[in-house]
């Protein structure tokens, strides 16, 4: 690619493009503006070997309990909340069982 250049107002050489064309993008006229936009999609499944799925999308919440300040009351609150949610290495699962290396 032929670079054409011309003296600047400070008196440095700068690359310009004949007619005012852009030298990077061709048929882009000198008014053009670039803008940059994000766009997430949905999370997709993750799937094994044979295209069962290995997790599923859904809400996730972490809870961690610090020993020093948890107390028995606090623990036996949580043992029961946690017997309500589905245990994924159960054989009844709806999800496969993660494999143990």
């Amino acid at each position: 690619m032929a670079i054409n250049l011309q003296r600047n107002n400070n008196g440095l050489w700068a690359d310009v493009a004949k007619g005012g064309a852009s030298m990077w993008a061709p048929g882009v006229s000198t008014k053009a503006k670039l803008v940059a936009t994000r766009a997430s999609g949905a999370r997709g499944e993750l799937l094994d070997r044979n295209g069962a799925p290995i997790m599923s999308v859904g809400k996730v919440h972490d809870v961690a309990i610090d020993p020093a300040r948890a107390s028995t009351q606090t623990v036996a609150k949580l043992e029961k909340l946690s017997t309500n949610l589905p245990d994924p290495w159960s054989p009844s699962s709806p999800r496969p069982r993660p494999p143990v290396p």
